[in-house]
């Protein structure tokens, strides 16, 4: 390569070799010819001058290392054998406006390399931090929750509703599994004790829980019938479980959500319908969300360059999910006196989030959660 403004010198190459100095033919960071404008490195390897000062330029204020042998370069020799030779330091070779681009530009990328470097070490203390723990497991019993006992048609139904979460961590992994279940029993009209202590104890306040009990029954009948081919739900026996549904996840920390629902319904035979008379039906939920951390808040932007509707349904079905198991641990450390929620670490779950200050009193239930997170309020939304 050669660079106007140098004439060549064929004694100083000679003078070079015979000083054992390690020159060749090509630069070699070019590999284009050696002419007369070299810089020769403490380790006695050679380079284009404008070459080693490109070097240089993309790697301040990095330490400087020779590109052959990786030794450490503070300063070089310029001109070997000429009158002008001289030895100088690298930043020498630069003119002020190039450092004064170079700190600029490397001082931004400096300090966001620091603060990577900050968050990864931050990272790896909490992971050692989490290993050395061992498993920890926080359970909630199942615990019933909204049951009312109201007029339906000609007879009466009890809905009830349970509840249960279990919270798993192990090193940096988070899994909680959620589960829920309503059950409606209906009985018809009969001269029975029983039939006549649940009528005296029917609440017409409670219709619009009743309603929105069967009005889950509904959608899960509407959902499957067509597909299943049932018949009137009251008339039969059935048993139906959904396939679970597994999504591979990797954004905001999330690992992989499984979402499944089990329905059964049995009318009573009958021959014993005189002296009950019952129909129950019942439907059981379960979701599972695996957290690999550190997790990072809803609110942070999306890691994907593509949103694709894919992309967009798995986002949607992540984030009810948080939410479901979040309103839940809010119900539960509401709703128990001894309450083991503070030992989840938040660093490998966001199902801690938001921020306490945004619980409030239910109008719906008699628990503090998180506004619109009602487990009332879950039923009609399942995705």
């Amino acid at each position: 390569m050669h660079h106007e403004g140098y004439d060549q010198d064929v004694d100083s190459e000679s003078s070079l070799e015979d000083d054992g100095i390690q020159i060749s033919e090509e630069c070699p960071i070019c590999l284009d010819t050696l002419e007369d404008a070299i810089a020769l490195l403490p380790c006695n390897h050679v380079f284009d001058i404008l070459c080693f000062r490109h070097w240089i330029k993309a790697r301040l204020p990095q330490n400087i290392a020779c590109p052959l042998c990786r030794s450490s370069v503070l300063k070089l020799l310029l001109n070997r054998g000429k009158e002008d030779e001289k030895e100088v330091l690298l930043s020498e070779i630069l003119t002020d406006e190039e450092l004064a681009a170079t700190r600029r530009v490397t001082f931004v990328d400096q300090t966001s390399i620091n603060q990577v470097a900050e968050t990864l070490r931050w990272q790896e203390a909490q992971w050692r931090r989490l290993d050395a723990r061992g498993a920890l497991s926080v359970t909630y019993e199942p615990i019933e929750y909204m049951s009312i006992i109201a007029p339906f048609e000609d007879g009466i139904a009890v809905v009830s509703r349970r509840l249960s979460l279990n919270v798993t961590q192990l090193g940096i992994r988070t899994d909680s599994t959620l589960r829920r279940w309503l059950k409606i029993d209906y009985y018809k009209p009969k001269f029975t004790s029983k039939f006549r202590d649940l009528q005296s104890k029917a609440s017409y306040s409670s219709r619009p829980a009743m309603h929105r009990a069967r009005q889950e029954i509904a959608d899960l009948q509407e959902e499957y019938s067509e597909a299943l081919k049932w018949p009137n739900m009251r008339n039969m026996r059935w048993v139906y479980q959904q396939p679970e549904q597994y999504l591979a996840f990797g954004d905001r920390g999330v690992r992989k959500i499984t979402l499944s629902k089990k329905a059964r319904a049995t009318e009573t035979p009958r021959a014993l319908q005189l002296s009950s008379g019952k129909t129950s039906i019942s439907i059981k939920w379960t979701t599972r969300l695996t957290e690999r951390g550190p997790t990072r808040p809803d609110g942070d932007p999306v890691t994907f360059g593509r949103e694709t509707p894919q992309i967009l349904r798995i986002r949607k079905k992540v984030k009810f999910a948080t939410e479901q198991i979040r309103s839940a641990l809010e119900w539960f450390r509401d709703n128990n006196a001894d309450d083991r929620f503070s030992r989840i670490n938040r660093v490998t779950t966001n199902i801690l989030e938001p921020a306490p200050q945004e619980v409030v009193q239910c109008r719906h239930c008699p628990a503090r959660h998180i506004p619109g997170h009602c487990p009332e309020q879950w039923s009609l939304d399942f995705p």
